[in-house]
């Protein structure tokens, strides 16, 4: 059995940047996101773990682990000055990066849009793994670890 639930009311409790770049953070899903549809229906999921860790560039945006109820944000991907910048976003995946320079030559007003359009992308990230946790609730998970991209 296929539904949805509707993330629409869906927000981050928490700016992505605002995370110390050299820490390492753990919080339940209920502090990071408010969701009250999903918890609703899931309850379970307001007790799962979010860590924000370093994984580096060369593994995935969220990471989610069955069997220890956790959500792991390779904070590389998102946090710090030296992160990637974001430049287009298409279909949920990002399809271009801003340069250094091109980044560096930026309006204040542009950089502020990429930090949004950081904190949007960070959100469907979380989504996804959050889905991966649904889907192990269900009984519809059968990798141990998933990660975005799939």
């Amino acid at each position: 059995m296929v539904f949805t639930i509707d993330d629409t009311d869906a927000k981050l409790n928490i700016n992505v940047e605002d995370i110390g770049f050299n820490d390492t953070k753990t919080m339940s899903l209920e502090q990071l996101l408010s969701h009250n549809d999903l918890f609703k229906d899931y309850p379970q999921l307001k007790k799962y773990k979010v860590e924000f860790k370093h994984l580096g560039l060369d593994t995935a945006m969220g990471v989610y682990t069955a069997g220890t109820n956790t959500i792991t944000m390779n904070l590389d991907y998102f946090n710090g000055e030296n992160r990637p910048r974001i430049k287009e976003v298409k279909d949920g995946n990002v399809t271009r990066y801003y340069t250094k320079e091109e980044f560096n030559n930026l309006s204040e007003e542009e950089k502020q849009k990429e930090s949004e359009t950081t904190q949007r992308f960070f959100a469907s990230v979380v989504l996804h793994e959050v889905q991966h946790a649904v889907q192990e609730i269900e009984g519809n998970f059968s990798d141990v670890y998933a990660s975005m991209g799939e």
